[in-house]
């Protein structure tokens, strides 16, 4: 548990086109299991991941500070990768994908997503819990 390391992508929706600032975070606990996604969740669910990531009490993702997508956007292009979010909107979702991203300089290709997903284990965030404060960490849902 807490084994995986995967790296996440923020995505920015700017006039000019999407911004995507990649996170690499390790230790993580990444669930695909489908049986142990519908136990916790109904077998009408969608999703095929469950991802859970601890914080600190200062609610800092390995030396990131977490914000809310709507804090996250009112950040200039400067002060993002600085940032951590998770933001399930359906038209401007985050996504993350298992292993390193080679790379660390934010991505300005409209299709990355598109080209991520057919070349890697990719999961497009599709819902995140507030913050678990007894044990903190984050649940986050993805298909």
């Amino acid at each position: 548990m807490y084994s995986e390391t995967i790296t996440l992508f923020n995505r920015y929706h700017s006039r000019q086109g999407d911004i995507w600032f990649p996170h690499i975070l390790h230790n993580v606990d990444l669930v695909v299991d489908k049986a142990s996604v519908m136990q916790k969740y109904g077998a009408e669910t969608t999703d095929k991941a469950i991802l859970h990531i601890k914080y600190d009490e200062n609610v800092n993702i390995q030396g990131m500070p977490y914000l809310t997508s709507k804090e996250w956007n009112k950040l200039t292009n400067d002060e993002l990768k600085n940032y951590i979010t998770f933001n399930s909107d359906s038209n401007y979702f985050d996504f993350f994908i298992l292993g390193e991203y080679e790379g660390s300089e934010p991505i300005t290709d409209s299709n990355f997503f598109e080209k991520m997903e057919e070349d890697t284990e990719c999961y497009a965030i599709t819902s995140v819990s507030s913050p678990y404060k007894v044990i903190k960490h984050f649940e986050i849902m993805a298909k």
